[in-house]
């Protein structure tokens, strides 16, 4: 139990933060558009061998690879420590079987990459060359987002990068012959580009700021696992479950035109499931015990778990909270004076000198760049709630980043809830009615952005969606300049998927649930047990119908 729990965690944190290269297109645009993304990019060893992502092997055989070690390795002592209450060889070899997966993307005790490990020969001609020849500068110097890409190693400090991404700036500029540049920061880019507007914003070079989803204020998802912090919440993963199922993109055909059915009837087993066992009371006994568990294990295995995945990394420190930064370098690496900490000396210099410098001055720097005419934007996305096993599971999120924190200190409800009656009323007595949003969710008039903050609900962090692309470039290139601007693009939004677009939210279309939407009345315990044995006999005939399928062919 608990390796698969760490085998999700670890996916979900890491795999979450991938972006893809966008798309869209769209001309006009007199500035060039410089985007700095998060850790989508591979990692590679001195060889050219991507070590990042990590492969746990293809299909089956990442399967049988897991479950053996379950049942061969974890599950003895982990049934030992139920029976004498004896971790210490648990936490052993949870740590034997995940560190050897991360060993080559770990950097060294120094947050320095080890082994000649880096981003690929083709990323950095990538900076080299694209640099200096573009489309762009094929359009009589008409940009769009996308034209240019900074690649990097985002393991590292933001600090050791943004000398090196200011000289791709340079270039960018004398190439195109542009006076200032846009710059655009997604997800984990958004610590490096504030990193950037502290040493070199300055300059006069810089047109715009748009941070898009970003996490340079923290995120609980990364702080709380730094603290050692869980919550298994059944009701969270309840939630969870039915926003994967019924809201989240659904896979994708594939050569034969089919969606995989296996998936889908999986994914309404598992929910039902769950909701079965909330109706029942089992899942807080469930609950429970794991809770138990993880209480007697997480302060000898978690610190250790993170210094074998990713707490060498300067890059992810910068999605921690600057307010729980202290106590997650103590948990993480022990008190000072200790023997840990003085052999992670050089690392948790460079982490103090981001958040001394950067993390704990965010606001300053903003409030700076705005005074010496810089537009500070950000794009946010809400309606999902963060991944189920952190105690801050209820706050309003885009399934990664809570929006608290997205939106540079707007005021939201929890995920199922709305503000209350008083507080609206005391806020449009202050006269900030209008910042507050027709879902009532949101008061956007309490963030440190609150003219050039854009709010979209129904979209979760990883849709990199055009029609979100097309209001960035149009803040970038000046035409949009605060969310009173554009009746095409107020404040608050709404996305739709099947369109692929976003439009005004209103009172009509505001109200998008991703968790009681499915159905008005709530299911009794006999309509559960009905779901639960439908598609329990749906899944025998299919599976039946596999291997009579498979007796034909032989």
């Amino acid at each position: 139990m608990k390796k698969l729990i760490s085998i999700f965690l670890v996916l979900t944190l890491m795999l979450s933060f991938a972006v893809p290269a966008s798309a869209a297109y769209y001309p006009g645009q007199e500035t060039p558009i410089i985007i700095i993304r998060g850790d989508g990019e591979n990692i590679v060893d001195a060889d050219g061998n991507v070590i990042w992502p990590i492969s746990l092997g293809d299909g089956d055989e990442s399967k049988d690879k897991i479950l053996e070690t379950a049942k061969n390795i974890l599950f003895p002592h982990f049934i030992n420590g139920l029976l004498f209450d004896q971790w210490d060889g648990y936490c052993d070899v949870v740590i034997k079987e995940l560190a050897p997966l991360f060993e080559k993307t770990k950097l060294d005790k120094n947050g320095e990459a080890s082994n000649g490990s880096g981003i690929s020969a083709e990323d950095i001609e990538h900076n080299a060359y694209f640099a200096k020849f573009n489309s762009a500068t094929w359009q009589n110097g008409r940009f769009s987002i996308g034209d240019y890409t900074y690649y990097y190693d985002w393991r590292l400090s933001p600090m050791d990068v943004i000398d090196d991404f200011h000289a791709y700036i340079t270039t960018v500029m004398k190439s195109t012959g542009a006076s200032q540049v846009s710059l655009v920061g997604r997800c984990l880019g958004t610590s490096f580009l504030t990193a950037y507007a502290q040493k070199y914003g300055s300059l006069g070079h810089i047109k715009s700021i748009v941070y898009d989803v970003g996490v340079m204020n923290g995120t609980a998802l990364l702080t709380e696992a730094f603290q050692g912090k869980m919550n298994a919440d059944d009701k969270a993963l309840e939630r969870f479950i039915n926003d994967y199922i019924n809201y989240r993109r659904q896979p994708e055909p594939d050569e034969t035109g089919a969606i995989d059915e296996v998936m889908l009837l999986l994914n309404d087993l598992i929910s039902t499931s769950v909701a079965l066992l909330n109706e029942t009371g089992v899942t807080d006994v469930a609950t429970g015990m794991i809770m138990k568990i993880y209480k007697k294990v997480y302060t000898n295995l978690v610190p250790r778990l993170l210094v074998e995945i990713f707490a060498t990394w300067p890059g992810y420190w910068t999605s921690i909270s600057t307010e729980n930064f202290d106590s997650c370098i103590d948990f993480v690496f022990g008190e000072e004076g200790s023997e840990k900490r003085t052999e992670y000396a050089g690392l948790i210099e460079k982490l103090n000198r981001y958040n001394d410098t950067v993390g704990s001055k965010i606001p300053q720097i903003v409030s700076e760049r705005q005074n010496e005419g810089v537009l500070v934007a950000a794009t946010t996305k809400y309606g999902y709630q963060l991944y189920p096993f952190v105690e801050s599971t209820d706050k309003l999120a885009d399934g990664l980043v809570e929006l608290e924190k997205a939106s540079f200190g707007a005021t939201t409800a929890k995920v199922n809830e709305t503000l209350s009656k008083e507080y609206i009323e005391e806020r449009s007595a202050l006269g900030f009615a209008g910042y507050i949003s027709n879902d009532k969710q949101v008061d956007a008039s309490t963030s440190l952005l609150k003219d050039t903050v854009w709010f979209i609900k129904g979209i979760e962090h990883n849709n990199w969606s055009d029609s979100v692309d097309y209001l960035i470039h149009d803040i970038c290139q000046g035409t949009v300049t605060s969310v009173h601007d554009s009746p095409e693009y107020p404040q608050f939004m709404v996305y739709n998927d099947e369109a692929d677009t976003i439009s005004p939210m209103t009172d009509e279309n505001c109200n998008v649930s991703n968790w009681d939407g499915v159905t008005t009345e709530k299911p009794t315990l006999r309509s559960r047990l009905i779901t639960l044995f439908k598609w329990l006999y749906a899944m025998f005939r299919y599976l039946l119908r596999i291997s009579k399928d498979k007796t034909a062919q032989a």
